[in-house]
Order: structure tokens, then sequence, then C-alpha cells
């Protein structure tokens, strides 16, 4: 397989940043089974086959990008988002979640730090609904919030 360079990802998927220099702790942490080498081209296609792609570190962070990770659910939804992030905080000290689907405008992060939930927000812009709003704003969204 040739190696290549990152590639764009985003619409229609959720990724996690997880900050390690240990790819294969990712792995094993989430459980992942029939694992394999792949490069970004191979891996991105995978992930929006339901598959999930895990990065090489970047930067002190790996991904994890799949459209089969979990969403924040509707108000009446179970919630399988809160229970994996459980699960890689107890392993990784700093975990973000981002979602994206471009077509219901649907729009999501969270922070983890030390396996605690600092802040999450999610918005379905489809049903003009916020999903989740929970913690503190951060110092960026202050910012982002006196800017607009």
């Amino acid at each position: 397989m040739d190696a290549d360079n990152p590639i764009p990802f985003g619409y229609k998927c959720a990724w996690l940043a997880i900050q390690t220099d240990d790819p294969d702790a990712v792995v094993s942490t989430l459980g992942l089974m029939g694992v394999r080498n792949s490069n970004w081209k191979q891996g991105i296609e995978s992930a929006y086959r339901g598959e999930v792609f895990v990065t090489p570190v970047i930067n002190d962070w790996v991904l994890t990008v799949s459209n089969s990770l979990p969403e924040y659910p509707e108000k009446k939804g179970k919630d399988n988002l809160t229970p994996l992030i459980g699960i890689l905080g107890k392993k990784f000290t700093n975990v973000q979640y981002f979602g994206t689907h471009r077509v219901v405008d649907y729009h999501a992060w969270l922070l983890a730090k030390n396996g605690k939930i600092i802040r999450r927000y999610a918005f379905l812009g489809e049903k003009g609904e916020t999903l989740c709003d929970e913690g503190e704003l951060t110092t960026e969204e202050k910012e982002l919030l006196t800017t607009a």
C-alpha cells in the first residue's frame, strides 16, 4: 500500500480527536476488531462505509473517523456517545468529539478532560433544535461570540 498525505473529511460523519502518541492504544481501548493497515485515502473511504479509520499520530493527536460513530440523540433517543467518551476518558486525558451531517445541518462538539465531560454542544438545524448545550463556554467560544 502506498503512503499518502492526509485528505479532507468531515461531512456526514463523526470523529474523535484523542491526545496521544499511541494509535494502538486507541484501537485497543475502542475494542476494534479486524484491524488492518491503511493509508489515508483507503481509510477515509472505509470510514464512509461504516468502518473506523484510526489515523497515525498528528501533532500528538490520533483521530478516529467513521460515519458509524454515535451522534447526539434527539431529546428522547438513546445516548451512546457519553458511554463511549467515558471509556476513552479512563485511558486518555484529552478527548474531543466532532460530528457533522450537512443534509440535516447537524453539528456537534464535545470536550472531555481527565474522564470528565467539560463542554458539549449539538445542534440539529433541520429542526432548529439544540440537542445539547452543557458546560461553561470555552474561552474560544466566548471570543467567537464577541466577534460575531
